[in-house]
């Protein structure tokens, strides 16, 4: 498990946005809240399709637990890596906003396909 420090919004003046990243089975939905503004509660995804559609299954039961502040991160986004089509990385940018996730790219944006 990995939080950051929650006292470096006291030194610089700026909200610090923290995540912690656990195993499922840890079920970081009921106290990661009041450590972290944000929590990854699967595994690791690949660039495909079938990987995203697992994670989306796997995040459904625990859209509730998400706040205003506190948000549940299915995984980095991968739009524009190249493993899926077009529409595929559509779908998936849909269903991170249907959930309410953070839009945070997992990649680096000048190196991203035309997608």
């Amino acid at each position: 498990m990995r939080v950051f420090n929650p006292h470096r919004y006291h030194v610089t003046g700026k909200q610090e946005y923290r995540k912690v990243a656990i195993k499922p089975d840890e079920l970081a939905w009921y106290w990661a809240p009041q450590r972290a503004n944000m929590w990854k509660s699967w595994f690791d995804r690949a660039d495909t399709w079938k990987s995203l559609l697992t994670n989306m299954h796997n995040q459904v039961h625990i859209q509730a637990y998400q706040t205003c502040e506190n948000y549940n991160m299915p995984d980095f986004l991968t739009v524009g890596m190249g493993g899926m089509t077009t529409s595929e990385y559509r779908a998936e940018l849909s269903l991170y906003a249907l959930q309410g996730a953070p839009l945070v790219l997992g990649n680096d944006p000048r190196n991203m396909d035309q997608t």
